[in-house]
């Protein structure tokens, strides 16, 4: 709060006005591993202006059902341009999806960033703990998970308390995995790889404001 001199000599005290949160909204194609995560974030930083949609889909309908819902509540890509309003991510896994390539493609196209993880959501979830540069199975990850997690399961609450202080070191290994496969002369995604990091810290660069 700054200070000012007014009439008569007095101060008095100008009130700083604090600039409202940025729209997120985070469709996610699991309905429990991913949107109970980012849910945890929101309540945990309490931003009342981010969304969390339990979509369910397979990456191509979980993007077509994304873009028809931000262009009829935000505008079309053309519009939100205009005004910088939100951010708009899908979230999910590589998996053996056919449309994977089209989904990223189509998203991109229609403003929205795409959060991937391969094999599956859980990769991220273990970089909090430990390195994982080789090859992993969707359900090794998950029963890894075990070994850091008491009794974690795809429906475990409270999630984002349990690992959140080891979150820079997830988004640092993240990172490396990501530059880690370009260099060996694989795809950008391949497994292990995962860009949820980049949600996260616009989410905690969010929360900060």
């Amino acid at each position: 709060m700054s200070a000012r001199r007014g009439q008569g000599g007095r101060i008095t005290r100008k009130s700083r006005v604090r600039e409202p949160h940025p729209v997120i909204r985070i469709f996610c194609e699991g309905k429990e591993t991913e949107a109970n995560y980012f849910e945890d974030i929101r309540a945990a930083y309490k931003i009342p202006s981010m969304f969390v949609h339990r979509v369910g889909r397979e990456p191509g309908t979980l993007v077509a059902d994304a873009i028809k819902f931000v262009n009829k509540e935000h505008g079309t890509v053309a519009q939100r341009a205009k005004s910088e309003e939100g951010h708009f991510w899908c979230v999910f896994d590589r998996d053996e999806h056919g449309a994977f390539d089209e989904a990223l493609s189509k998203a991109r196209a229609n403003g929205l960033k795409t959060a991937v993880s391969n094999p599956c959501f859980e990769l991220w979830y273990l970089l909090h703990f430990k390195d994982q540069n080789a090859h992993i199975k969707r359900d090794d990850a998950k029963r890894e998970m075990e070994n850091y997690v008491k009794g974690y399961c795809e429906s475990t609450p409270g999630i984002y308390s349990k690992i959140k202080d080891d979150s820079e070191t997830a988004i640092a290994k993240a990172k490396a995995l990501r530059a880690m496969h370009p260099e060996a002369g694989r795809a950008l995604f391949a497994n292990p790889s995962t860009n949820v990091d980049e949600l996260v810290e616009l989410i905690l660069s969010i929360a900060k404001k």
